[in-house]
């Protein structure tokens, strides 16, 4: 019996703490610009930010916090406003990478994004791009494992 109690009271406290993408967007703050958005996720993120247009035209951020930690943010339109948010949890790279898959509902797309250290490696279907003094980055389709990025930019 004390089983079933701990377990029903561990699924309640994992299940409080999902949130619904859409219901998360609601409460944040909305920009009247594009520029303004992206200027407040740059206030917030860490020491190297990276925007990237994707070939599907979904603009997300990579950002990396105190050389070891990783996270991916966006920056979307919704009723003529829009929206910068954090879109992933902080992933450990210390050990010389590491990737997440990304889902955007709105989008119906998968991502992976993956992060190496030392890493400018060239093949038929991809390249790593800049994304710190020792690290690079790929955008890819979950799908295919092509190349998604249409262009990018280092903001800091």
């Amino acid at each position: 019996m004390f089983k079933k109690m701990l377990l029903f009271f561990i699924v309640a406290v994992v299940l409080y703490g999902c949130d619904n993408i859409e219901q998360s967007t609601s409460d944040q703050e909305k920009f009247s610009t594009f520029e303004s958005a992206l200027t407040n996720f740059n206030e917030s993120a860490g020491k190297n930010l990276v925007f990237v247009n994707t070939t599907k035209g979904d603009n997300l951020l990579l950002a990396e916090d105190n050389g070891e930690f990783f996270y991916v943010g966006e920056v979307r339109e919704e009723n003529a406003q829009y929206i910068s948010r954090k879109i992933t949890s902080r992933l450990d790279i210390s050990t010389g990478g590491g990737g997440v898959e990304v889902l955007l509902p709105e989008a119906e797309m998968n991502y992976y994004i993956a992060i190496k250290e030392n890493s400018m490696i060239d093949s038929d279907k991809q390249s790593f791009f800049p994304f710190s003094d020792n690290k690079s980055f790929q955008v890819l389709s979950k799908k295919d494992g092509k190349t998604m990025i249409e262009s990018y930019e280092k903001i800091k």
